[in-house]
């Protein structure tokens, strides 16, 4: 994993800070967590899933945990997991990371869209005046 952060120019280690501003999100549409994040690699007594990944943390813990408890599609708690490769039951612990382009467009962004489909729009209306 590391070698493919450090090969990779868009994604890198999340922080413990990054991955606990999961708690209490939800999913789009209220899709299971599961379809989002993969199959669970725990099950909690109450039966919710669990996700151990390693982070950008270079020592102990070395690992955090994002799950939920009663609702499928909504994290109810992050916390940290020491020694994340020997925790029971993990059929292969995973890597948190985020993405350093961030998805969503800048405000400015969308005004300068907003401003060009304008200035297309009226040289297309000039146009189309001058051919008629």
């Amino acid at each position: 994993m590391d070698a493919f952060v450090a090969a990779s120019p868009i994604w890198v280690w999340a922080t413990s800070d990054q991955i606990d501003a999961l708690a209490g999100q939800a999913t789009e549409g209220g899709e299971d967590l599961e379809l989002v994040l993969g199959d669970r690699q725990y099950t909690l007594e109450a039966g919710g899933p669990r996700w151990v990944g390693y982070y950008a943390h270079p020592g102990q813990p070395d690992g955090w945990i994002v799950q939920a408890n009663n609702l499928p599609d909504v994290v109810s708690g992050t916390g940290f997991q020491n020694d994340a490769a020997s925790v029971p039951d993990i059929l292969g612990v995973g890597g948190w990371m985020v993405s350093r382009v961030d998805p969503v467009p800048e405000p400015h962004v969308m005004s300068l869209m907003a401003a060009g489909a304008f200035l297309v729009a009226s040289r297309l209306r000039r146009r189309m005046r001058g051919m008629s």
